[in-house]
């Protein structure tokens, strides 16, 4: 009987654990983004795509900021992280030195990460009790930066909330037309 071999490779994976190659990775990842990102936003990203140490990384991006290759900025009511001029140059001419899987992999994270992020910005579901025992679905609907619809809506039971949550989170933007529809239909509109 003939025995294969086993992949000596497949367990092999590239571990991030150089100061400089962390930053690299820290600077690409910056500059994929093409946005200035949460400090929470680039961890994950980070975390998700190597297999870095949260400590070696947390210091690293220090290093960034102390060397002005990255600087925080203010964007949508908090600090982000952004790439300097300095930082730019740098990833610039050292980009090829990180290897391409390192490089996939923070694409793949990052593209990942914010698609689910863009998603739950865009429609947001919670269930809130009132003083009275009973429930309450406050639900919206966004696009982009405006909004599209907010309503709380009473529910009785947690049970019935529970279940408005769900129909409201699988067809959120036919909701929206269904209610814009009523509001438009055929009726004389005047104001009073």
């Amino acid at each position: 009987m003939r025995q294969m071999k086993k992949n000596i490779w497949s367990n092999v994976y590239y571990r991030l654990n150089e100061p400089i190659m962390i930053r690299l990775a820290v600077l690409y990842t910056l500059k994929y983004t093409e946005f200035p990102i949460s400090s929470m936003d680039l961890k994950h990203v980070m975390l998700d795509a190597t297999s870095v140490d949260y400590i070696d990384l947390c210091e690293n991006i220090e290093l960034l900021k102390k060397e002005n290759h990255i600087k925080i900025v203010f964007r949508d009511e908090m600090n982000k992280y952004a790439l300097t001029e300095t930082g730019t140059e740098m990833i610039d001419m050292f980009e090829k030195n990180l290897l391409s899987s390192v490089r996939e992999n923070i694409r793949k994270s990052a593209d990942e990460f914010f698609r689910q992020e863009f998603e739950k910005s865009q429609v947001r579901s919670e269930i809130s009790p009132s003083e009275t025992n009973a429930f309450y679905l406050d639900a919206e609907l966004n696009d982009g930066k405006t909004k599209m619809l907010s309503m709380s809506i009473f529910a009785g039971s947690r049970e019935n909330a529970i279940m408005m949550k769900n129909k409201f989170n699988e067809a959120p933007v036919e909701l929206f037309q269904e209610i814009l529809k009523f509001l438009k239909d055929d009726g004389d509109i005047t104001e009073d």
